[in-house]
């Protein structure tokens, strides 16, 4: 238990404080989004910007094979981030998106945002010119 934190935090983390909090990763739901074990809420990834992995979703066949290679890297990333004993956190922003707390995914202190975006699997997110998957090319 934390001090000072409700019973409702207690009972779900997702509604926690800003903070940081080691957490392990369920599932990845898409390139941006992870459902963290125990948490009601899954974690949008802040500051990155990934295909649409659903065809529903998606403005294009591309961006749906884009977004499932994203997917799959992150979590080939996590998995071996695990595999060698690194520590797995998110630090909770106060921000939600579409029902999801935002928050900083951390594989040993590294942000796996800022590592997506070098490896140029996902974009900055830029809520006024969102990235046009069907002209990227397919990398």
């Amino acid at each position: 238990k934390r001090p000072g934190v409700s019973p409702h935090v207690r009972s779900d983390p997702s509604a926690a404080p800003v903070g940081v909090y080691s957490v392990v990763v369920e599932r990845v739901i898409d390139g941006d989004t992870v459902a963290i074990a125990g948490w009601a809420h899954n974690i949008r990834i802040e500051g990155v910007d990934a295909p649409e992995t659903r065809s529903q979703n998606a403005a294009c066949p591309q961006e749906v094979e884009l977004g499932i290679k994203a997917s799959l890297s992150l979590q080939k990333r996590i998995e071996a981030a695990v595999r060698s004993g690194h520590a797995v956190q998110v630090e909770l922003t106060p921000r939600w998106s579409y029902d999801r707390r935002v928050g900083s995914l951390l594989l040993d202190g590294r942000s796996v945002a800022a590592l997506m975006i070098e490896q140029g699997i996902v974009t900055v997110y830029n809520q006024d010119s969102p990235t046009d998957w069907c002209s990227a090319s397919p990398g």
